[in-house]
């Protein structure tokens, strides 16, 4: 089975050409990759689609620690309510501190990696997804 392949170019169709299209793992991925990097209310349509995690991206109040564990619980709720094309959903987030080196200077920033693990509702293969982005500025934890 074919899937549309995000992000959805539409330029193709109106020139009467196929739109891009991938397989179901890729058609996952793309879908959890937008899920992630959108913050809610940011989708009009249905602003409880995306990641909270957003509303504090900057906030230098959270630990580390507790940042992890809301994003862990707030994934896992919106995986479960989105992508209905994963079971046995695990994620799990790990927040490091990263040298980044920006026009010669370095700088410490965090580091969120995400790691999901699953397996496709249709065959029960395992499925498994890496991302990984920087946050707000560093904080001692």
């Amino acid at each position: 089975m074919e899937y549309l392949k995000l992000p959805l170019l539409l330029e193709p169709f109106f020139e009467q050409q196929p739109i891009a299209t991938c397989n179901m793992e890729s058609s996952v991925m793309r879908f959890l990759h937008l899920l992630i990097t959108t913050a809610q209310e940011e989708f009009p349509v249905d602003e409880q689609f995306g990641l909270s995690f957003w509303d504090e991206d900057y906030s230098t109040h959270i630990t580390s620690d507790l940042r992890r564990e809301q994003l862990v619980h707030h994934l896992l709720g919106q995986i479960e309510r989105y992508e209905k094309r994963l079971a046995q959903v695990e994620v799990d987030v790990n927040i490091k501190n990263n040298q980044v080196s920006h026009q010669g200077v370095m700088t410490e920033r965090r580091r969120v990696e995400i790691i999901v693990k699953a397996r496709l509702t249709h065959s029960l293969e395992p499925f498994s997804f890496y991302t990984g982005f920087f946050i707000g500025p560093f904080n001692m934890d």
